[in-house]
């Protein structure tokens, strides 16, 4: 009696109706199927783990630069501290003025919508099982890939706590894509305990390490000066290291703060040749550039033409403020006025 019980258990198959077509009820139109047993489960979003996860970030950031594409770290976003118009994202007059890279269509198509759906999902679900250099590859590869459905505000959530395990790789990069995708003054405690964290991973920091740190830290809307005084040395280390385009994104990345060190300035000022010009970055340093333009004039000059409508104001604003000779001066009204 027990055991017919148990085999007639709400639930046990015995005890299911049959197909019985002989039966007048719902049951005579069951059919028994075959079906087969679903073996992908690396690919169903509830058993998510870090090793795929980890895996597909590598493989789209790969894919990306196999395109012949470069990361750019330095990125202007928009500040009300900084006297360029809100519009600009390349910094250097010295650089030519370009459309920003896209993907093209093709590139876009190797991935469906859905798999970025799929793909965010199974990282909000699994970013506590990640490690921080694991969140910073995937936050990249949605970085570069212009998606954003929510991953990065997420991400800061999980990463306030775990400041203290960055090392300098996903440090750098978790600062340049959160610089870039997060609102800017809506975290700025988090912002400021990256910051904190800068004297621990300082050992393995190159010079445009340095700059890249400082560029994206300010991007952020971290503008103490004081982290000026903690990397200075150890860009000095490596200025024999930088060219004349590191050099002069150098004077930016320190200008922007408003840091004023001569024995900073004063070294880089004779390593960049008359075909680069690096008075913006010193210009924010509230440092007279009159002579570093006069010595400059071909090079200020050739730099106008072609130049859109933000950066010639931006060289009127400089000039004003020097005692140049009012020739540049009304060379670039000139091409204002016919722009």
């Amino acid at each position: 009696m027990f055991i017919t019980r148990r085999l007639l258990g709400p639930g046990h198959p015995v005890s299911n109706p049959l197909p019985v077509p002989t039966l007048d009820s719902p049951n005579r139109y069951y059919r028994f199927k075959l079906r087969p047993i679903r073996k992908d489960y690396w690919n169903v979003l509830c058993f998510a783990n870090s090793e795929k996860l980890r895996k597909t970030s590598i493989e789209l950031i790969n894919n990306y630069l196999s395109t012949g594409k470069q990361l750019k770290y330095l990125e202007y976003k928009e500040s009300s501290n900084d006297f360029m118009n809100k519009n600009d994202k390349i910094m250097f007059p010295d650089e030519s003025s370009g459309s920003e890279d896209k993907f093209s269509k093709e590139t876009l198509k190797s991935k469906t919508k859905g798999f970025w759906i799929v793909y965010s999902k199974r990282f909000k679900e699994s970013i506590h099982l990640l490690s921080v250099s694991d969140i910073a590859n995937i936050l990249k590869s949605f970085h570069i890939y212009n998606k954003d459905s929510g991953e990065y505000v997420v991400a800061v959530l999980e990463l306030q706590r775990r400041v203290k395990e960055l090392d300098a790789k996903s440090l750098l990069d978790i600062l340049w894509v959160l610089s870039r995708r997060l609102k800017q003054n809506t975290q700025k405690e988090f912002f400021k305990s990256i910051a904190n964290q800068v004297p621990n991973v300082l050992y393995s920091l190159n010079g445009n390490d340095v700059v890249n740190l400082l560029w994206n830290l300010y991007n952020s809307g971290y503008t103490d000066v004081e982290i000026c005084n903690i990397v200075y040395l150890k860009f000095m280390d490596y200025i024999d290291e930088l060219n004349e385009q590191d050099l002069s994104s150098a004077c930016m990345a320190f200008g922007r703060y408003g840091y004023r060190n001569m024995d900073l300035y004063s070294k880089i000022e004779p390593r960049i040749s008359k075909n680069c010009n690096a008075s913006w970055g010193l210009f924010m340093a509230s440092i007279d550039v009159t002579e570093l333009i006069s010595e400059r004039t071909e090079t200020f000059i050739n730099s106008l033409e072609g130049s859109p409508r933000w950066k010639l104001k931006v060289w009127k604003t400089i000039l004003n403020s020097t005692n140049c000779h009012e020739d540049l001066k009304r060379n670039v009204d000139e091409h204002l006025k016919n722009t």
